[in-house]
């Protein structure tokens, strides 16, 4: 069954995204280095990588593939850039993405419980059969989010 989302109250403004043709710069950049990602246009963190309690805050993830089980609860990537980022069956339980701009990512099937998605940009994302029980969607848009399937039990929405 389709689960309906309330409208939107507010729309956060439009961020603008750093482009991913230079190499990455900043402290999350040896985060993911030390966790076995690799980066080329974008970043790949393949085979199970184990990111859990990483402190990703503003990391630049545009495009990047956590798509193979990367263990990433109680990451942190409030204000993380990560446009059409790949999520796919992720487990980031216990997350913080507040002001993550999450434009067109799939985070579908993904365990997503108690994750901080408020003020988020979630346009396009895809959401279908995730479990978000106890999640925060406060200030956060959600135009064209696909939450199909998924389990919003006790989800706080904007």
């Amino acid at each position: 069954p389709t689960t309906t989302v309330p409208p939107t109250t507010t729309v956060p403004p439009t961020t603008t995204v750093p482009p991913t043709t230079t190499v990455p710069s900043g402290p999350w950049v040896a985060v993911l280095n030390t966790a076995g990602c690799t980066f080329s246009s974008s970043w790949n963190c393949g085979n199970l990588v184990n990111l859990e309690g990483a402190d990703l805050t503003g990391a630049v993830l545009v495009g990047s593939n956590f798509s193979l089980g990367s263990w990433l609860r109680f990451v942190n990537l409030s204000g993380a850039f990560l446009t059409g980022a790949v999520f796919n069956n992720p487990d980031l339980a216990f997350s913080n993405l507040t002001n993550a701009d999450l434009t067109g990512a799939d985070l579908s099937g993904g365990d997503l419980r108690s994750v901080d998605f408020s003020g988020a940009n979630l346009t396009g994302t895809d959401f279908t059969g995730a479990v978000l029980a106890a999640s925060n969607f406060s200030g956060a848009d959600l135009t064209g989010a696909n939450f199909t399937g998924a389990d919003t039990t006790s989800v706080i929405w904007p």
